[in-house]
């Protein structure tokens, strides 16, 4: 049995760059059709919500409640949608840096989130697991799956039971959270893929479909380059979070595809390479 929302909850307020986050009472928001209202159980923090904290990036107005990360039960629901019901146990990905409105702010005990960016926790999952995915998740599958472009791959979609595509993907750091992510979705896209991690993670990534590279060896370069000439090099995507290590990746595989390799053209989410 579920419980009706409370006409007022917490919720933590961002009052100006720079500054902690305050504890505000706020007064519990309706949903459009498409969206549906989550009671908080667990909530994810990311670099990306410090970062905006401390620079005040994507904010408009103050307060701002922030957070992208969390999981908790459906407590109501808009009137188109269809996917859930009140009472399930849910993950999502709240759109507060897109929509710049407080009720999609996921740091509060009540959370509005659209239909789409929410997805059903497996019972053999604890929500404190789960929370950590909907970011990540929607990461690498913008990355991957959204028209091609120069910096999107346009891959199929991904299935249960993949055929192989004869591709191959460079996932760039792939034990980080969005590298882990990128790596199963290109499997089950039907992508063979090449990642780069630290040896203690070798075990991770291969056990997640990937073929692992010592990025710390002083031949990994020379490696990839000979892998990666075995198939269609379909493009590199950039699992991790540093500026200077994106834009040296997203000049190795253009170089690559320059020099003629297997597939040509190279997309990535990195940042464009100078010309």
């Amino acid at each position: 049995m579920t419980s009706s929302p409370p006409s007022t909850f917490k919720a933590l307020h961002l009052t100006k760059p720079k500054t902690p986050f305050t504890i505000a009472t706020v007064d519990t928001p309706s949903t459009s059709p498409t969206e549906v209202l989550i009671r908080l159980s667990a909530l994810a923090i990311n670099p990306v919500d410090w970062k905006v904290q401390d620079s005040g990036y994507f904010i408009e107005t103050y307060p701002a409640i922030l957070g992208e990360d969390l999981s908790g039960t459906i407590v109501a629901v808009g009137s188109s949608v269809t996917r859930f019901k009140p009472g399930d146990r849910v993950l999502a990905h709240a759109h507060f840096l897109w929509t710049k409105e407080n009720k999609h702010g996921g740091f509060q005990e009540m959370v509005v989130v659209p239909e789409i960016s929410v997805a059903k926790i497996p019972e053999s999952m604890k929500e404190s697991d789960a929370t950590v995915l909907p970011l990540a998740i929607s990461t690498a599958a913008a990355g991957l799956y959204q028209p091609k472009s120069q910096t999107c791959l346009g891959l199929d979609l991904p299935s249960a039971n993949p055929t192989k595509s004869g591709k191959t993907l460079l996932v760039w750091g792939g034990s980080s959270s969005v590298g882990t992510a990128a790596i199963q979705l290109a499997v089950a896209s039907g992508v063979d893929v090449v990642t780069t991690c630290s040896k203690r993670n070798f075990e991770l990534v291969e056990g997640l479909g990937a073929k692992a590279f010592d990025y710390a060896s002083l031949s990994v370069v020379g490696d990839l380059v000979e892998e990666l000439k075995k198939g269609e090099f379909v493009g590199g995507y950039d699992g991790g979070l540093f500026f200077f290590l994106s834009l040296a990746f997203t000049c190795f595989v253009r170089l690559f595809a320059f020099r003629g390799s297997p597939g040509g053209c190279v997309h990535s989410i990195c940042s464009a390479c100078p010309a």
